[in-house]
């Protein structure tokens, strides 16, 4: 018998309080540069170019929801290019709020699409993000590598910085790397699943549903597996 994950029910107060005080934390920051300063900055830039460079981003963003869409309907998740520009746009929102390496953006996202595709299945959510996420790294390293050979070539870094650039490259890579294996093995992403597992319960003296997680993990993979088969 196949059990589902229920999805968390958000509660509107905590989540308005949430925003309230990621925003008051915002505008204290502002305040202590000083307000006068950020407002004479903002009042010489330019509308033309600021335009533009907002008319370039939301391209951007579209561009994304386009692209995630074709990974989700492969999964036969029926979704409108307006929801999942939404959602895309409420997870840059997260990710400015609440600090977290996309992280907090990254699992609206998840969140968002279980609720809207009306499966619920956080799984086949999950999996759309890993993948999109792994696509997108292959221009993102590749923009990386063009633009570090550019500065090797035409400018005099000094070693320490191109020595900090190449190992910042190195791990991103290297974590990207990883996150394919995981994802591509099964005996490498539920061991890892129980290791963490077992933390949880040690540190909370709480026990969790194995029986759950093991099957929400190999969901997972195989919705992994779906997306890599040629359609």
């Amino acid at each position: 018998m196949v059990q589902d994950a229920e999805l968390p029910t958000i509660n509107p107060r905590r989540s308005t309080a949430l925003v309230v005080l990621g925003l008051s934390a915002y505008f204290a920051y502002l305040y202590s540069l000083g307000l006068g300063d950020v407002t004479a900055a903002l009042a010489e830039v330019d509308l033309a170019i600021f335009g533009l460079a907002f008319v370039f981003s939301l391209l951007d963003v579209v561009f994304n929801a386009l692209s995630w869409q074709t990974v989700v309907r492969e999964l036969d998740c029926r979704i409108s290019l307006w929801d999942v520009f939404s959602i895309y746009m409420s997870s840059i929102f997260l990710n400015n709020l609440i600090p977290s390496g996309s992280v907090s953006g990254e699992a609206g996202r998840i969140y968002f699409l279980s609720k809207i595709a009306g499966n619920g299945r956080l799984e086949a959510s999950t999996a759309t993000v890993a993948v999109t996420r792994i696509i997108t790294a292959i221009p993102f390293f590749l923009g990386i590598s063009l633009g570090l050979a550019y500065l090797v070539l035409w400018y005099e870094v000094p070693n320490w910085a191109l020595t900090t650039c190449f190992t910042m490259v190195i791990l991103m890579a290297s974590a990207g790397l990883l996150l394919l294996g995981f994802c591509s093995s099964e005996s490498w992403l539920l061991g890892t699943v129980n290791f963490f597992l077992d933390q949880v319960e040690r540190s909370f003296k709480r026990s969790v549903n194995r029986s759950l997680c093991s099957t929400m993990t190999r969901q997972f993979q195989q919705s992994i597996f779906l997306l890599k088969k040629p359609s």
